[in-house]
């Protein structure tokens, strides 16, 4: 079997057959005069400029160029650059001594030479058909983005892109050896601007699944650097990477805004720096910094920070504008994970990078309000970044008894009582739709019964404000329309205002909502 191994010299002797190919001895001449001049090894340059010889002696004496080819076989200078000698030189001289002089004089030495590669010997002509395709894999993907490029019907969208968890569905996957659980993210479109949310596990999958491509996505948000959250920035930004040549063809560019929290930031920075990612061509980062209430970015090299008028919880970052139509982020810090370094054990200190997001929305003279929670334990601030949203994303992660009896609550996410807690804060104005996401759901499915046993107990006790809050267990591709706060049915595809979730059939299948209509 033929092993083919790269040497420096190599490439040259693999430019010099393509200009075989072309027919000209003149040209194959031009052509080597070009790599001699561009060549930085001495040793290699001999070796070109004795072929070029070669080729200029064999158009004026035939005879002398059989005898001046075959002495440099029997004796080819060493280039040294390699390791060890694969011998490159001595079977490139043999095949253009086999090319031109129809014999096969050297077979015997071809015979001991170690390497078996062969610069000029051709394929069958099938092969490099395939070889030499037009199309790369990139192209199939920017036919399929120009097919769904901007779909009109996911503008003024919520778009749930997020399975029944996002911290184990490569646990439960691993363990159960299926592809059934998925994590994922969200994602909303306002006015024709694109914002995915903590783009975790399978994210990818499931936003080409519903018909989304990376050209519907110009921000994402990343709240905290855990790999539920994060798993698929980089395939997101490898996805427009490769979009780059195709979009200059057509003039235009299509950058993405990052808005990372601290450690998420630093990790993207030091791949950008290292040439592994993130190409500040189609990309700009920015940190943003809860504890500060500032936002950083780099400009010629050089890192800026801007405090904002008031802080980015109250004034926020207006993220896109056009026309009459905005998208302004506000960012407060989150109580999710405890700082380990702090010295007093008996106090529960909280690392300070990571943020809760609230999104207000402007289109004329229609305003809506997304708030996410993350995750993070409740505080009272947590309630006073939602208020007045008309859709709240929960993360609830694991519950317990205690939790459930609102006795004791988790320490670093919000579990049941801290997404009634966040509920409860919001009487005065709730919110039109209260999506409960991120369930940890390892032990068993509980995820219907959950919102359901929560959607009782704020009837009970806050009746008059919560009888038109919607609470919901999130599902991929679950949607709701910004504009009229309405649920996409899940059967006829419309979007309702009277609908029903449905139990899941079985243990961790597809929680439904459905409208009244396919329901009965």
């Amino acid at each position: 079997m033929a092993v083919i191994r790269d040497t420096v010299l190599l490439p040259g002797f693999q430019y010099i057959a393509k200009q075989l190919e072309k027919g000209s001895l003149d040209g194959v001449i031009d052509s080597l005069d070009e790599l001699i001049q561009g060549c930085v090894v001495p040793e290699a340059e001999t070796v070109f400029k004795n072929i070029r010889d070669w080729f200029v002696l064999y158009q004026e004496n035939e005879s002398d160029a059989r005898s001046f080819l075959e002495e440099m076989i029997y004796t080819p200078a060493q280039c040294g650059q390699c390791l060890i000698c694969q011998q490159c030189q001595q079977i490139f001289l043999i095949e253009l001594y086999e090319k031109f002089y129809s014999d096969s004089k050297f077979e015997d030495l071809k015979a001991g030479i170690k390497n078996n590669y062969y610069v000029l010997e051709r394929l069958p002509e099938n092969l490099y058909r395939h070889l030499d395709a037009k199309t790369k894999v990139g192209e199939y993907y920017w036919e399929h983005c120009k097919n769904l490029r901007r779909t009109e019907s996911f503008v003024n969208k919520f778009v749930v892109l997020k399975g029944m968890s996002s911290s184990t569905p490569a646990i439960l996957n691993g363990a159960f050896n299926t592809q059934a659980y998925h994590g994922g993210g969200l994602y909303f479109n306002w006015s024709g601007f694109g914002i995915a949310i903590d783009p975790g596990y399978h994210f990818v999958e499931n936003m080409h699944n519903v018909g989304l491509s990376i050209l519907d996505i110009d921000a994402v948000v990343i709240t905290h650097e855990h790999i539920d959250h994060t798993n698929d920035i980089r395939i997101l930004d490898d996805l427009n990477y490769s979009l780059t040549d195709y979009l200059r063809d057509e003039k235009r560019n299509h950058t993405i805004n990052w808005y990372l929290d601290g450690v998420t930031y630093e990790l993207v920075k030091t791949l950008q720096k290292n040439g592994s990612g993130f190409s500040d061509r189609t990309n700009r980062i920015y940190k943003i910094m809860p504890k500060e209430q500032n936002i950083v970015w780099e400009e010629k090299g050089k890192e800026i920070t801007q405090q904002q008028i008031d802080c980015i919880s109250e004034q926020g970052i207006r993220i896109f504008e056009k026309g009459n139509s905005s998208i302004t982020m506000k960012a407060g810090m989150t109580f999710h994970e405890r700082d380990r370094g702090e010295s007093d054990p008996d106090k529960i200190h909280y690392l300070k990078h990571t943020f809760a997001s609230a999104f207000e929305l402007k289109e004329k003279s229609v305003e809506r309000k997304i708030f996410y929670s993350s995750d993070t334990y409740y505080r009272d601030s947590i309630g006073e970044y939602a208020k007045g949203a008309d859709i709240v994303v929960a993360n609830i992660s694991s519950i317990y008894e205690g939790d459930l009896l609102k006795i004791e609550p988790k320490k670093t996410h919000l579990g049941y009582m801290g997404c009634f807690e966040l509920l409860e804060s919001m009487k005065e104005a709730p919110p039109a739709l209260f999506l409960i996401s991120e369930f940890w759901n390892a032990k068993a499915d509980i995820r219907f019964d959950i919102t359901h046993y929560m959607k009782d107990e704020i009837l009970r006790l806050q009746g008059k404000n919560f009888q038109k809050t919607k609470i919901i267990p999130t599902e991929i591709g679950m949607q709701a329309d910004l504009i009229k706060l309405t649920m996409q049915c899940a059967v006829c595809r419309k979007f309702v205002d009277d609908f029903i979730i449905m139990r899941p059939a079985k243990g961790y299948s597809e929680i439904k909502c459905v409208c009244s209509n396919c329901y009965y």
